[in-house]
């Protein structure tokens, strides 16, 4: 809402960087909490269920988005006892305030979780250490390298499908935005809320029989076989019609390796030490993936391909480039990550 008031840059980038801290906030504590209330064997669909949250609000952000502009700048005049001062700022203004004014009841409604009892496992109590998640991770050093830096790589490829995936449609076939935002937005949401269950379900059935290594497989099963293909391929789609179908299997194939990846760290973690080591793994992945993803993209167009046009090979190149090394690279974790597992179950 403070971003909906900003009258410089200065206030709306520190406004933007509240919203990263609560961002940040959020994902550690929340896998902390599913961890104890699920069973540890079972805990990797309630987190796909919850990560579900993520491509539900990308697929309604492109729905709603237009129309929400479209109101702030005509009827949001109308409201009743607000619609005087909404009349008088820009529409970016309204938008900003009223999507955190709607953010309001669910963050009261977090008030209201009951704090869960630990669910304690006796052979991951004494994998910590006193060094708390620093040791751990110098304990386990050639296992959370393979994972951190494959996360972060993979994170390059779907962080730059977000940004740049409409363009597909605006530069390559001239379409305006309000009609991309109509015609991706609800395809987008139904994948990526498919494969995020998906990969949840999948991750459950593989529990059964491992169930300490259940996640991590669907993860790099995922990743290697379906999102780095896709990627490649789905951008180079000629027409608008087959970019309208591989552009959302995109976000299904990272939903279905993404949705568990929180999962993966939690199973070989010590229990106090899950909420760090979630913070950790999307530190890394955040600071790669958004840091280099959609600059990327850019950085071909503008010193590579030298066409505007292009996203798609760019897109293409990103792909080949980050998430076949880091799907390689995550795969290449399989024998150490038993071994971890083995010491944890």
């Amino acid at each position: 809402m403070l971003c909906g008031l900003a009258d410089s840059f200065g206030w709306l980038f520190v406004a933007r960087m509240g919203v990263g801290v609560g961002e940040a906030c959020l994902v550690p504590a929340a896998v902390s909490l599913l961890a104890d209330l699920f069973d540890p064997a079972h805990v990797a669909l309630p987190i796909a269920v919850f990560n579900g949250g993520v491509a539900l609000g990308a697929g309604l952000a492109l729905v709603l988005g237009g129309t929400m502009i479209a109101y702030a700048g005509g009827a949001a005049h109308a409201m009743p006892l607000i619609g005087w001062w909404l009349g008088s700022l820009h529409p970016w203004h309204v938008v900003f305030i009223l999507v955190g004014a709607a953010g309001l009841p669910v963050a009261l409604a977090v008030l209201l979780l009951p704090e869960p009892p630990r669910r304690p496992r006796a052979r991951m109590q004494a994998a910590g250490g006193p060094g708390g998640v620093l040791w751990h991770l110098m304990g386990h050093a050639s296992l959370f390298a393979r994972l951190l830096v494959s996360v972060g790589l993979l994170f390059i490829v779907t962080s730059a499908v977000l940004a740049w995936s409409p363009s597909i449609f605006a530069r390559g076939f001239g379409w305006k935005p309000a009609q991309i935002g109509a015609a991706l937005g609800v395809p987008i949401m139904l994948c990526g809320l498919t494969g995020i269950v998906g990969g949840g379900f999948a991750a459950q059935l593989l529990a059964r029989h491992t169930p300490a290594e259940a996640a991590f497989r669907v993860m790099s099963g995922g990743a290697l076989f379906l999102l780095v293909p896709i990627a490649t391929l789905a951008p180079l789609a000629p027409t608008p019609t087959l970019a309208l179908l591989g552009v959302p299997l995109i976000f299904f194939a990272g939903s279905s390796s993404f949705g568990v990846m929180s999962a993966v760290f939690v199973a070989i973690t010590p229990d106090r030490l899950r909420g760090q080591m979630v913070a950790v793994s999307l530190l890394c992945g955040n600071v790669l993936g958004l840091g280099l993803g959609p600059y990327s993209v850019g950085f071909l167009l503008d010193h590579v391909f030298r066409n505007p046009k292009d996203v798609g090979i760019a897109l293409s190149a990103v792909a080949v480039c980050a998430g076949l090394p880091g799907a390689l690279l995550l795969r290449s974790a399989r024998r150490l990550y038993h071994a971890a597992a083995a010491q944890t179950w």
